[in-house]
């Protein structure tokens, strides 16, 4: 079997039960991120699989205010916004898609917002001393038009810092969508690989 027909290839024992999360990080949603949500979300449901798609700027998260709530409760504060939801799908995720594009070398406000109330689960590791979440295999899909001369890599720390402590470990799984290395050929590849490294 050829890898062509092979990244094609549904993956059904994984299909009937794999719960996969895509988080949109931009605030446009005419724009190329949104564009390749789509392109991804259809990619997932080609190998059987019907991915909960969470567009940031849909469901807007508000900042953290620092209170110091989570460092007693475990919990935030902040009640009624996205977080509340996206927080229990990052909870239950098999495998996780960011994508992210590049605002000045650093994630969009909107993403930004969502990593920063991941201080819940930096407080329930290292205050309340609860066991850590399980590791979940996440992407890091990073866009943008390329020649900042800063680059992305505050972006990939960030989104690593904050997302390690919810269990999302991103590792080595980010991938360069930025400038002529945007190619969505690239995708079936992309989610057969990680689909496979649940297997």
């Amino acid at each position: 079997m050829d890898g062509e027909s092979s990244a094609q290839m549904p993956h059904e024992e994984l299909a009937r039960d794999t719960d996969v999360l895509v988080i949109v990080g931009s605030p446009n949603p005419d724009g190329r991120s949104a564009a390749l949500a789509r392109l991804l979300d259809a990619t997932l449901q080609a190998e059987g699989i019907r991915p909960c798609v969470f567009p940031l700027y849909q469901h807007p998260i508000a900042a953290c205010t620092d209170c110091g709530l989570c460092q007693k409760t475990g919990s935030c504060a902040i009640v009624n916004d996205g977080w509340g939801v996206l927080s229990r799908h990052m909870e239950s995720a098999d495998l996780v898609f960011v994508i992210a594009p590049v605002f000045f070398a650093g994630p969009s406000a909107y993403l930004k917002a969502a990593l920063d109330r991941c201080q819940m689960y930096w407080s329930r590791r290292y205050v309340l001393h609860e066991d850590p979440p399980p590791a979940t295999p996440t992407h890091l899909l990073v866009l943008g038009e390329g020649g900042d001369p800063f680059g992305f890599t505050p972006l990939v720390e960030i989104c690593r810092s904050a997302l390690n402590n919810a269990g999302l470990r991103i590792e080595d799984r980010v991938h360069d969508m930025t400038a002529d290395k945007y190619d969505t050929a690239q995708l079936p590849a992309l989610v057969a690989a990680a689909l496979e490294e649940l297997s």
